[in-house]
């Protein structure tokens, strides 16, 4: 619920800010229009400006919404023989070919992590609720 205070407020600060920049870069190129010779280098700020300010109005009107990332550790038995493999959150110290522990499966092989892998919430609920 909080979240989407956050995505709401920051998309009309973007809103704000992109609606403010569109009236100051068109004062800037109107200033060098006006001037006498015409300042190609006001016009091209102003120009530019504008075209920043919309990109900010587009991506306010999207909503920033922050993706939410998990990581994950593979986890497999060591021993040839066994097929055990499953999936946990990973844990502060866990890297890639690290042993720990005896298989919970075969009770002869150690566990080792096979893959650190970084996905959204949703594909780590669906490999979960569905093992290989």
């Amino acid at each position: 619920m909080s979240e989407e205070k956050n995505v709401k407020l920051s998309s009309r600060i973007l809103k704000a800010l992109g609606l403010f920049l569109m009236i100051v870069f068109v004062i800037i190129m109107y200033i060098g229009f006006i001037s006498n010779p015409m300042d190609l280098n006001l016009i091209i700020l102003g120009m530019s400006g504008l075209f920043i300010s919309v990109l900010l109005q587009s991506l306010a009107a999207k909503g920033v919404v922050k993706p939410e990332f998990v990581m994950i550790s593979e986890i497999k038995c060591s021993s040839p023989k066994c097929d055990f493999h499953k999936f946990r959150l990973f844990k502060e110290g866990d890297y890639v070919y690290k042993k720990f522990g005896v298989c919970e499966k075969c009770s002869t092989g150690k566990m080792l992590i096979q893959n650190i892998i970084q996905m959204n919430e949703k594909e780590f609920k669906k490999i979960i609720s569905n093992p290989k």
